[in-house]
C-alpha cells in the first residue's frame, strides 16, 4: 500500500490541536457554569485546565513514540492489544463524527441572528449538510488544502476572544465580583462541562502517519494546545464573570461580554466569531475523523480495502468519503442531538485508556526514546486514568449507556467482520 504523503507541519499540527479545543463551547459555557458555580467558575476550568495538562502529557509522551495514525487507538494497541485498541478506536470515531455533525448543525443558529431562516430545522439542516459536504470535497483533493483552511480558521476564530479577554479584563470592575459556596454536585458537573469544552487534544495525534516529523510535532502540538486553549479559556470566564452582572441567565454571554467592553461593534464580532469557531471546528473534524476510521482499517479491524489512497491526491478517499456521508445523515436528522453529549463520555473512556497504557509502554525496549518525558508518569499516570473514569461517571445515564451500547455494536462489528475475513482467506 502506497504510503500516505506526509505533509503537516508544526504550525498545522498546533492550530489542528487549538481548533479542536476552541469550538462552541467557550461560548455557551460561560453563563452554565455561572449558574452552577457563580463567580469562582474561572476555577472550574483551572480544574479543567490541571487535568487536562496532566492527561496531555501523558498523551505527548506517547506520541513521541508512534509516527503511524490513529493517536489513542495505536497507544491502547500497542498497551493492551488488539480488542483494547478497537474500543479505544471505535469510540474516538464515534466521538469525532456525532461532534463533527453536531457542531455544524449549530452555525446555522449563530447565523440566524443575521438570517432568520437559518435558524429553523430545515436551515440549520441545509446548513450542516453544505459545512459537512465542502470539508469533505477539500479533503479528498488533499490534507494540505484542508489543514490550510483549518488553519485560517483557528487564526480567526482566536482574534475575537483574545480582544475580548484582553480589552474586557482591562476595563472590568472586579469589585462586584462575589464568590459563595456551591454544592459539590455543582462542582462535578462543572468540571465534566469544562472537560468537555477542554477537549479535543487528544486528537492532534491521529493524522500523525500524515505529519512531518510526527514524534516531534505531535507531543508540541498537544502540550501547546492544552497550555494555550486553558490561559484563553480562564481570561474569557474571568472577563465575563466580571462585565456580565447577571451572567447566569446570559443567552450570548460572550457577546454581552463584549457589548458591556467594546459596544455593539464588539458584540457583533463576537457572534460572527462563534460561527466562524464552530465552522472551523468542522474543518478540524474532516481532517481527524476519516484519519481515526482509516486508523481501524489499517489493523484490518475494518475492511482494508478502506485504507486505499487516492491513486492521484494519495489521501484516504474512501474514509473521506464514508465518515462525510454519515457526518451528513447525522447533520440532517433534527433528533440526533440527544446523542450528542456522549461523545465525551467517549472521549473520557479514550483519555483512561491511553493513560493506563503510557505505563505498559514505558517497559517496552522495541521503541524509540520518546522526545518528551513525562516527570512522575508513576503518579500522573494514575491519576489521569481515575480523571477520566471519575468524569465519565458524572454524565447522564443515558450518555454513559450510549457509549457502552455503542461500544458494544462495534465490538460485535469486529468479531464478524474478522470472523468473514478469516473465513475467506483474505
Amino acid at each position: 500500500m502506497t504510503e500516505a504523503k506526509r505533509e503537516l507541519r508544526l504550525f498545522d499540527v498546533f492550530c489542528i490541536g487549538v481548533n479542536t479545543i476552541v469550538g462552541s463551547g467557550i461560548f455557551i459555557l460561560p453563563a452554565t457554569l455561572a449558574g452552577l458555580v457563580g463567580d469562582a467558575s474561572p476555577f472550574a476550568f483551572g480544574l479543567a485546565a490541571l487535568s487536562a495538562l496532566a492527561i496531555g502529557a501523558c498523551l505527548a509522551e506517547l506520541a513521541g513514540r508512534f509516527d503511524r495514525t490513529g493517536g489513542p487507538m495505536v497507544y491502547a494497541r500497542e498497551g493492551f492489544g488488539p480488542a483494547a485498541g478497537f474500543a479505544v478506536g471505535w469510540l474516538n470515531f464515534l466521538a469525532l463524527v456525532v461532534s463533527w455533525a453536531a457542531v455544524a448543525r449549530g452555525v446555522g443558529g449563530y447565523l440566524a441572528r443575521y438570517w432568520s431562516a437559518l435558524g429553523t430545522e430545515s436551515g440549520e439542516a441545509a446548513v450542516a449538510v453544505a459545512i459537512v459536504a465542502a470539508f469533505t470535497a477539500v479533503n479528498y483533493v488533499g490534507i494540505k488544502p484542508a489543514a490550510w483552511i483549518t488553519d485560517a480558521f483557528t487564526v480567526g476564530k482566536l482574534l475575537p476572544l483574545l480582544l475580548l479577554a484582553a480589552v474586557g479584563l482591562y476595563v472590568a470592575d472586579f469589585s462586584e465580583v462575589r464568590f459563595e459556596a456551591a454544592p459539590m454536585h455543582s462542582w462535578a458537573r462543572a468540571w465534566f462541562l469544562c472537560m468537555f469544552a477542554m477537549g479535543g487534544y487528544e486528537q492532534v495525534g491521529v493524522p500523525a502517519g500524515e505529519t512531518k516529523n510526527p514524534m516531534r510535532s505531535v507531543p508540541i502540538g498537544i502540550l501547546g494546545s492544552v497550555a494555550g486553549a486553558s490561559l484563553l479559556y480562564l481570561a474569557v470566564q474571568g472577563a465575563a464573570v466580571a462585565l456580565v452582572p447577571d451572567l447566569a441567565h446570559s443567552r450570548a454571554p460572550l457577546a454581552d461580554a463584549a457589548q458591556v467592553a467594546v459596544g455593539s461593534a464588539g458584540a457583533a464580532l463576537l457572534t460572527v466569531g462563534a460561527a466562524v469557531s464552530m465552522t472551523g471546528y468542522t474543518s478540524g473534524a474532516a481532517i481527524l475523523t476519516p484519519r481515526s476510521l482509516l486508523a481501524l482499517a489499517e489493523v484490518g479491524d475494518l475492511p482494508r480495502w478502506l485504507a486505499a489512497p487516492h491513486p492521484r491526491f494519495g489521501t484516504p478517499y474512501r474514509t473521506i468519503l464514508a465518515t462525510g456521508a454519515i457526518a451528513i445523515v447525522l447533520a440532517a436528522s433534527a433528533g440526533f442531538a440527544a446523542l450528542a453529549d456522549f461523545g465525551m463520555v467517549a472521549t473520557l473512556l479514550c483519555y483512561s485508556g491511553s493513560a493506563a497504557s503510557l505505563l505498559v509502554l514505558r517497559k517496552r525496549t522495541d521503541l524509540p526514546p520518546p522526545r518528551f518525558r513525562l516527570p512522575f508518569a508513576w503518579f500522573v499516570c494514575p491519576l489521569a486514568v481515575v480523571i477520566g473514569l471519575a468524569l465519565a461517571t458524572t454524565a447522564g445515564r443515558k450518555d454513559f449507556l450510549a457509549a457502552i451500547a455503542l461500544l458494544a455494536a462495534g465490538l460485535a462489528l469486529r468479531f464478524v467482520f474478522r470472523r468473514f475475513a478469516a473465513a475467506s482467506g483474505s
